[in-house]
């Protein structure tokens, strides 16, 4: 009979700004398994900050480094409330691809020295490749595909046991979240770690209705669908949740509040009911993320004024790209829609991110310009600083469309997978969890060494063409300075980058044949 829950958040060698998040599933499983189950212990260590406080200090793979870990992780469970044996659930979460290796190393640990423990394992990676996880016999109990707390609670209430070969739980989501309990996070064992990671962020919906190809959501919900594609709280019940975030985080001093929705108020009666009861705005900000194609001027007017600030999907400027993406379905409208918010953010002088992806699958030198170019223009036409590019390249992760279809884009485009880029994450050397996740080769037209050069010239001088802006408006020196230093740090950090990739290439004798010439 199971009496005891150790949540598990893995350790992370990659992704190192996970040591100032705090990840939410093991706030929602608890407060939900709590609900249900009211005798329970529940305990969690989050090992991304444990690393900042220095308790885990794993620095690679290495024989001799998971031997440390394997001790250092002896002294975490020894300070617990409650002793493992066989009625204790272990649950872990293996929410992206770069934490196989470390969950890998956290089930060996449990095999080794507490054999006896339940073990559930779940997360993004998890839904995306459930096969990896199947074959590891004697590691795993129980596999949750998608959301957890149903799946979870079944485990529980039918009293499960060890079992020979892990057992794919089948995915059952709740269609209502007004049905889960009120979050109180004074009473979860994750608020330890609130004074090592002052940010905090909650959902108010799941799901999404789109299916862009480069993204991993659609895959979560894939096979069930008795369920809407985008559930969110009633609005009153949002705001509840909102305000038990923003008091906790008051009293515990959190820096910065969030959301997590995939696509925040998607539907616009739900997010005017939102705001019209929404009152937060003297106590705190809130960044969150939703599409620009679902706002107009009112609802814009109106989450400036609540301090709601927006991070905007826009992925690319290229029309053609926007289709390969399954961004839109008509990429002038969206790109029509874009510019009415964008003037209306310059305007309002209201703070916002850009999103854009290159290098996807169908990329080419000339949709490459066009993204480059649309960012200058953007620059060159707005009168603050207040629209952010956030740039990213595009990165091959399992169970997104774009992963999935590979003899797709070969034969359309001429895309190159390169065999690295198909298991990155199982390899040990930490260069290749790096950047074996990006290596591919967009299309005929464009080679990763040639697109790396092209990126890295064209953001750096997007970078300075940001600074110069910086340097004409009208706000104080302070300012100015710091933010043309931290414009210098990336671009600093953007030939790194390209020296460190280059060599990798080099390395793994990845287009051996491309001559490139050096950066500007």
């Amino acid at each position: 009979m199971i009496k005891h829950i150790l949540f598990i958040q893995p350790f992370t060698l990659i992704e190192k700004q996970l040591s100032n998040i705090l990840l939410v599933w093991p706030f929602y499983l608890e407060n939900y398994l709590k609900y249900k189950f009211k005798k329970l212990d529940f305990e969690t260590l989050y090992l991304p900050a444990e690393q900042k406080r220095g308790s885990i200090k794993i620095k690679d793979y290495s024989y001799s480094e998971i031997e440390k870990f394997n001790f250092e992780m002896d002294r975490l469970i020894s300070r617990l409330d409650f002793d493992l044996d066989s009625d204790t659930l272990i649950c872990i979460s293996c929410s992206f691809s770069t934490l196989y290796l470390p969950t890998e190393i956290i089930l060996n640990y449990f095999k080794q020295f507490h054999e006896q423990c339940l073990v559930v394992i779940g997360g993004a990676h998890t839904t995306a490749c459930p096969s990896e996880f199947i074959s590891k016999l004697g590691l795993i109990d129980y596999i949750v595909m998608g959301e957890g707390e149903i799946p979870l609670s079944m485990i529980i209430q039918n009293n499960s046991k060890k079992q020979k070969k892990p057992i794919l739980m089948k995915k059952k989501y709740i269609p209502n979240l007004d049905d889960l309990p009120l979050l109180t996070f004074e009473d979860l064992s994750l608020s330890e770690y609130i004074a090592d990671i002052p940010n905090l962020a909650i959902n108010l919906s799941r799901g999404c209705p789109y299916t862009c190809n480069f993204c991993m959501e659609q895959n979560l919900g894939k096979n069930c669908n008795v369920i809407k594609p985008w559930r969110a709280y009633s609005p009153l019940r949002a705001v509840k949740e909102v305000e038990q975030m923003i008091l906790f985080g008051e009293d515990h001093n959190v820096e910065q509040f969030g959301f997590l929705d995939s696509i925040f108020g998607f539907n616009k009666s739900w997010l005017d009911s939102f705001l019209k009861n929404y009152d937060f705005e003297s106590l705190t900000s809130i960044w969150t993320e939703t599409r620009l194609d679902i706002l107009n001027e009112d609802l814009l007017k109106r989450l400036q004024k609540k301090k709601i600030y927006n991070m905007y999907g826009l992925e690319h400027f290229s029309y053609t790209i926007l289709e390969i993406l399954n961004k839109t379905n008509n990429p002038a409208n969206y790109i029509g829609t874009f510019k009415r918010i964008l003037k209306l953010h310059d305007d309002l002088k209201y703070e916002c991110v850009l999103n854009i992806l290159l290098n996807h699958p169908g990329e080419n030198s000339e949709t490459l310009d066009q993204a480059f170019d649309g960012m200058k223009k953007i620059i060159e036409t707005t009168h603050s600083n207040k629209i952010i590019f956030n740039i990213k390249q595009y990165h091959n992760f399992p169970g997104t469309p774009s992963y999935e279809n590979e003899s797709y884009y070969h034969e359309k485009f001429g895309t190159q997978y390169y065999p690295i880029s198909k298991n990155w994450w199982k390899h040990k050397d930490l260069e290749c969890q790096k950047f074996g996740v990006f290596c591919v080769r967009s299309s005929q037209n464009l080679p990763l060494r040639d697109f790396l050069l092209l990126w890295t010239n064209k953001y750096i001088k997007i970078n300075n063409r940001i600074k110069e802006q910086i340097k004409s408006l009208d706000i104080d020196t302070f300012h100015k300075i710091y933010e043309i230093s931290e414009l210098n740090k990336m671009n600093k950090n953007l030939r790194n980058r390209y020296e460190r990739f280059s060599s990798f290439l080099d390395k793994t004798k990845i287009e051996e044949e491309i001559v490139i010439t050096d950066l500007a």
